[in-house]
């Protein structure tokens, strides 16, 4: 289950607790910035594939598009997609981007249970390409949970396997980013979410530092031992983050190949663990 699926998560930090600088500086103060980019970045060849991020108040609808980059001459698309139907409630699935992709590509007689499956083919085997930002699909859901509540829409390597394959019949290599559905939430920057503060988004069109923010910490910048993202399930998505402090601010600088989506920063300081979400947008 999604951490975010939890009204409430021992070690974040409550309302208000970052704020978050749109025209933040690539370096705070000249301070060197610390940390490796790690390895969850892609190279010239990797396809990103991420869920949108969105919110809505009660019983309303709301679309989540599974957008693309780096995929040309792909013959073959397929995947789970999950999320917690305590939370958002499936309706339909459309805006198909994939020649000849229709519902028919699609497993839903689990989506009562939170489960889509997709497995498209190109009948013609000559590869097709999508625009770099552009929707494979897109999921339509109603905002059915309780008020606050949220729900990672995430990739899954089961029941049907993660994969991109080729005109050359070679899996491609790819790096999934995971959407988040919230209730009653706000997705702007200056005004407090339900249980979880303000959410961090980030602009970040694969250039290297143009990924760039800064919050501002409620203890001292000069406790923290080490800054790191993780998905929304928790796992470490490697280091692919450089950061610095001044005073009771953090700016970060993310990689140039990260892969788009809602994400946690955790933030390690004086024997103590911090975290924050934040939304990466591919554009």
């Amino acid at each position: 289950m999604s951490v975010f699926s939890q009204s409430f998560l021992p070690g974040w930090l409550g309302k208000g607790a970052f704020l978050y600088s749109a025209n933040s500086p690539q370096v705070v103060q000249g301070l060197p910035l610390a940390g490796q980019l790690g390895a969850h970045t892609g190279g010239s060849d990797t396809v990103y594939v991420w869920a949108d991020t969105v919110a809505g108040n009660i019983a309303t609808s709301v679309v989540s598009n599974v957008l693309v980059r780096g995929l040309s001459g792909v013959i073959g698309f397929q995947g789970t997609l999950s999320w917690d139907p305590a939370v958002i409630t499936f309706q339909q699935v459309s805006g198909f981007g994939l020649p000849g992709m229709s519902a028919a590509n699609f497993g839903l007689g689990q989506t009562g249970n939170g489960v889509l499956t997709y497995a498209w083919n190109d009948a013609t085997l000559f590869g097709q390409n999508l625009a770099d930002g552009s929707a494979a699909f897109s999921l339509s859901f109603s905002l059915s949970g309780p008020s606050g509540t949220s729900t990672a829409i995430q990739f899954e390597n089961s029941p049907t396997a993660l994969e991109i394959s080729n005109s050359a019949f070679m899996t491609m290599p790819v790096i999934y980013g995971s959407g988040l559905a919230t209730i009653n939430g706000v997705l702007r920057n200056d005004v407090p979410e339900a249980g979880f503060g303000n959410l961090v988004a980030v602009s970040h069109p694969f250039q290297a530092g143009q990924g760039s923010f800064e919050v501002m910490l409620p203890f001292e910048g000069q406790d923290i031992t080490a800054v790191s993202l993780r998905n929304l399930q928790g796992k470490e998505i490697g280091n692919p983050i450089r950061w610095n402090t001044s005073e009771r601010r953090l700016h970060c600088e993310l990689a140039a190949g990260l892969c788009p989506g809602a994400m946690i920063l955790e933030i390690e300081h004086a024997g103590s663990l911090a975290c924050k979400r934040i939304l990466v947008n591919g554009k």
